[in-house]
């Protein structure tokens, strides 16, 4: 995947893309001049010319470059288009303040060319964005927008996808009424409107990961079904099955779950991630059932997997290992580790959530240790951490709260593991 940057929005006028063109193909305009058979001066006056010169010369053009002249001249609407689709297609990608500013801009060309669709699209690509960093209201306050415009169109499938996004948010802010009420909303426009398949995807997904974690398995796993048959490619299709084993390993299914990762695997053997993904799922299951050399040998080829810089599932995994090693009785050398990757991550591109399951993780490590240094240690950063990111986000500030809360049970010697 090529990312966007800040320096790749900016509009191509024909003539430079006629030159680009040129160039991609010869090495000079002289040998381009040559090849066609007109003076290298007559080239350049064409190249500067806003008409890319006479009909003639974009005869002799196209024929040179084997290209039709809307290949090689293409509309500044469309040049937006294309660049939205981009950042649209792989917005969980765009993570960094750079990234923000780079939708930022091309938002405003959408803007200023009158593409509402591609604002639409835009709005909802920085809502993902707001999303990941843990900045709920913004995300909200994004997904509406884009919402508002989804609901002129005559066809119901943006209005479906964002309403997913929206239900996902809220799920993920543990209000779990309201996601179902805006997931229960979209599954009416879906039976009453042609829905596209990549829209379809998207709600039967996030609405069995929303239906899982709330008990209901099998429904969960009617919609993995549906989205496995709904996937556009084999990675999609890996991710349903997958959750469609976690499911089975809820319900204590173990055998039927290890099953199904097994094939998520084969699916998903283009994508190093989604595969330390599930490697990390085998190794959780192996946990459970109390295989702890087994499950090391997982988590093991999990990090094999994982970019270090792929911040949260490093984050999760490392989770893992650390319960993992905790029940081996090795505990000790990994305790340390995971506390000091919760301090670097603190500002880093990482799901809050993810954060208050690391920082839970350790609190109960910690107790089941009687470590009180690392308790202490958690319990200052805990304090120092309402003066930075918690006094930003509600939350997050009270989700750090109730983690404090568990570590002064802790020190009473009345936490429950």
């Amino acid at each position: 995947m090529q990312k966007l940057t800040l320096s790749d929005v900016k509009l191509k006028t024909p003539q430079q893309q006629v030159k680009e063109a040129i160039l991609e193909k010869y090495q000079t305009t002289e040998e381009f001049a040559n090849a066609i058979g007109l003076y290298p001066e007559s080239v350049k006056v064409y190249l500067r010319d806003k008409n890319i010169g006479s009909d003639k010369f974009k005869i002799k053009l196209v024929n040179a470059l084997d290209k039709g002249y809307d290949e090689i001249v293409i509309s500044y609407k469309e040049q937006i288009s294309r660049m939205v689709q981009t950042i649209y297609r792989d917005c969980k990608e765009y993570k960094s303040e750079n990234d923000l500013l780079t939708m930022r801009r091309l938002r405003e060309l959408c803007i200023e060319y009158n593409l509402d669709i591609e604002s639409m699209k835009m709005d909802r690509a920085m809502a993902i964005y707001h999303f990941y960093k843990s900045e709920f209201f913004k995300s909200i306050e994004l997904l509406e927008m884009a919402l508002a415009k989804a609901r002129s169109l005559e066809d119901k499938s943006f209005e479906v996808m964002f309403l997913s996004d929206l239900a996902s948010i809220y799920y993920s802010n543990h209000r779990y009424k309201r996601s179902l009420e805006i997931f229960n909303h979209a599954e009416k426009l879906i039976e009453l409107s042609a829905i596209k398949d990549d829209a379809l995807f998207n709600f039967n997904y996030l609405f069995g990961i929303l239906l899982n974690d709330t008990g209901y398995h099998e429904k969960a796993r009617e919609k993995f079904l549906k989205a496995s048959k709904l996937a556009s490619g084999k990675v999609d299709k890996g991710r349903a099955i997958m959750n469609i084993g976690l499911s089975y390993k809820k319900q204590g299914e173990y055998q039927t779950a290890v099953e199904h990762y097994t094939k998520a695997l084969q699916y998903t053997k283009s994508n190093a991630e989604k595969q330390s993904v599930i490697y990390n799922n085998l190794a959780e299951l192996y946990k459970v059932v109390g295989d702890y050399d087994r499950a090391l040998k997982y988590i093991q080829r999990s990090f094999e997997l994982l970019d270090y810089d792929n911040q949260n599932y490093y984050f999760v995994t490392f989770q893992t290992y650390a319960q993992i090693k905790a029940l081996r009785g090795e505990l000790r050398d990994v305790l340390e580790q995971l506390f000091e990757i919760i301090i670097e991550r603190q500002n880093a591109f990482t799901h809050k959530s993810f954060m208050i399951k690391g920082i839970e993780t350790v609190i109960q490590l910690a107790y089941q240790e009687r470590n009180t240094a690392i308790l202490k240690k958690i319990e200052l950063f805990l304090i120092e951490s309402f003066d930075t990111i918690g006094t930003n986000n509600a939350e997050y500030a009270s989700e750090l709260e109730r983690c404090l809360g568990k570590i002064l049970r802790c020190y009473n010697n009345r936490f429950e593991i």
